[in-house]
């Protein structure tokens, strides 16, 4: 009896271990081999690292300071209740005007516009409804006619027209006429300071109107000049130090949380299927002469009808009904919080120039070596090894591609189950195309290593004494550099702006950028045409940490 029984459930178990045998699930990826050649990178002129970088940099200070002529316009909502702060000379509530997310913001402004007899009225308000606002990134509150205001320009004055840059006054009557029949309710911009442009304050209550005593404000010493004239206004000022350092906590993720960003309606310049005609104008330049000047009228016409109807007269799901979207703010951090700090302690093992570079190269191999296996081992099937016989000087890592493949898939699952808007099938794209060259190039590093024996995973293959030889040493170091650097100038993220080293105690780490100018006394300057962040010193006159050395 119970022999009939055992034989009975291992024949069922048989039948049904075949069954699942013929019934694979499956993958995400039917790719031929060469598709995970190891040896060939993107493409100089894809744009999947841009829309990457953008779509990642959304209302973060530093990044859209750096690259500050905006390549993307995202519709938002700025929930019930949230303050809003204007600072004016009087108490009269406008119909349409600037308000700030921040209130050291809008008291400052106060002071620099308001009366010059110390009187300020600053009011307080909270979002009654949820507020539909469009996000403009990059630095688009700046005035200075270089191309910070060219997606802006487009739905304002149906052209780019850097000449108009200073007509801000028609620029927020515009922009609220275009907007009013799509329902929205203001503009959000971003540059050293944040701000929305609020197109009917019906949409907020009062919460408070405050008349204060204040100092007139030193931050400006004068009206901005016209874009063409010489630039050489006043040093900038401990008030300006102090106001720096308050804004400084937007700089990076997740930046200014006031406003929410729906992603799955996204309008990237990036998108070669929206402006085909960008792809010629930026054209073998690099990233900081990008700009949408230069935009044919067909492609510009475009933009503007998708806009319209494809974005704004359909409603937002991510953020007004729960929907099924996929949140693309921390998906898009996950994968640069994943990587971007160990790329960064990578390169600094194998930069020759960088501090830690002290210590000696047969020691920074098998440092450089740990760091990227500990992003690549969890993609290492069983399977995987290099072929018996293998020469350990040997350059092919053909035998790797499927460690390339694995991890690329991991970041890809998830959006794979999804049904995707055109905004977020840009996006995919991004993600897949940029995870997919890091995933090739640490995978090629990673094998490399493999090669000389630095890997515990096999056993069988850890040399001794690896890379004794300090010249072999360094040419392991020397190439792991070429690979790593490639892969960071064509990612650069935002994520690694800022000073190093690290500002000290009273010291404030800054991104040249309007209307805050920064340098020595004989050389300021309100732009600069390759913006790094330095330190500010809290002095009068202000100078560079550096200054003094």
């Amino acid at each position: 009896m119970y022999l009939w029984l055992i034989v009975f459930l291992l024949a069922f178990s048989s039948k049904g271990s075949t069954a699942v045998n013929q019934h694979p699930l499956p993958t995400v990826f039917e790719s031929v081999s060469d598709d995970w050649d190891l040896n060939k990178p993107f493409t100089a002129n894809t744009t999947v690292n841009f829309v990457f970088a953008t779509a990642s940099s959304l209302l973060q200070a530093a990044p859209n300071l750096r690259y500050r002529n905006g390549h993307t316009i995202v519709p938002g909502i700025v929930r019930p209740g949230t303050l809003l702060y204007h600072g004016r000379e009087d108490s009269i509530i406008p119909t349409t005007e600037w308000v700030a997310f921040d209130p050291e913001i809008s008291y400052g402004l106060c002071r620099v516009f308001g009366s010059l007899e110390g009187s300020c009225w600053h009011l307080t308000f909270a979002a009654a409804r949820p507020l539909r606002v469009l996000y403009f990134d990059g630095a688009s509150v700046t005035q200075l006619g270089g191309g910070e205001m060219d997606s802006q320009d487009i739905i304002t004055w149906g052209e780019i027209r850097p000449d108009l840059v200073i007509e801000e006054g028609l620029r927020i009557q515009k922009l609220c006429e275009w907007g009013k029949p799509l329902g929205l309710d203001g503009f959000v911009r971003m540059g050293t300071i944040s701000e929305m442009m609020l197109c009917n304050f019906s949409s907020v209550n009062l919460v408070s109107s405050q008349h204060l005593k204040s100092a007139p404000s030193k931050i400006f010493q004068s009206s901005p000049p016209p874009p063409t004239a010489p630039i050489k206004p006043e040093p900038i000022n401990s008030e300006s130090f102090i106001l720096l350092r308050a804004l400084d906590r937007f700089s990076q993720y997740p930046g200014v949380m006031h406003v929410q960003l729906d992603l799955s309606h996204l309008v990237s310049f990036y998108d070669e299927k929206l402006a085909p005609s960008l792809v010629a104008v930026r054209s073998d330049k690099p990233r900081l002469e990008h700009c949408l000047l230069g935009i044919t009228e067909e492609d510009l016409m475009r933009v503007r009808k998708y806009l319209e109807e494809q974005v704004l007269e359909t409603p937002w799901p991510s953020l007004e009904s729960g929907g099924n979207h996929l949140d693309w703010p921390t998906h898009l951090h996950s994968i640069v919080e994943l990587y971007g700090e160990t790329l960064e302690d990578i390169w600094n093992l194998v930069n020759s120039t960088a501090s830690l570079a002290a210590r000696p190269a047969t020691q920074r191999v098998k440092d450089v070596f740990q760091l990227v296996e500990s992003l690549v081992q969890r993609f290492v099937l069983y399977n995987v090894s290099p072929p018996s016989g293998f020469d350990k000087n040997e350059t092919d890592v053909t035998w790797a591609s499927s460690i390339f493949r694995e991890c690329t898939v991991s970041h890809y699952l998830v959006i794979s189950t999804l049904s995707l808007t055109t905004s977020e099938q840009l996006l995919r794209d991004a993600v897949e195309g940029t995870t997919r060259e890091i995933c090739r190039v640490l995978t090629k590093m990673w094998a490399y290593g493999v090669h000389d024996g630095l890997s515990e995973i096999f056993h069988d293959r850890v040399a001794e004494h690896p890379h004794e030889d300090l010249k072999k040493a360094d040419a392991l170091l020397y190439t792991w550099k070429v690979e790593l650097g490639n892969l960071m100038k064509w990612l650069d993220w935002g994520v690694w702006l800022r000073c190093r080293p690290a500002c000290k105690e009273q010291e404030q780490c800054y991104i040249p950028a309007w209307p805050f100018a920064v340098g020595n006394v004989s050389g300021m300057v309100w732009r600069e045409d390759n913006p790094q962040p330095r330190c500010l010193k809290k002095l009068e006159p202000f100078t560079y940490a550096d200054d003094e050395q």
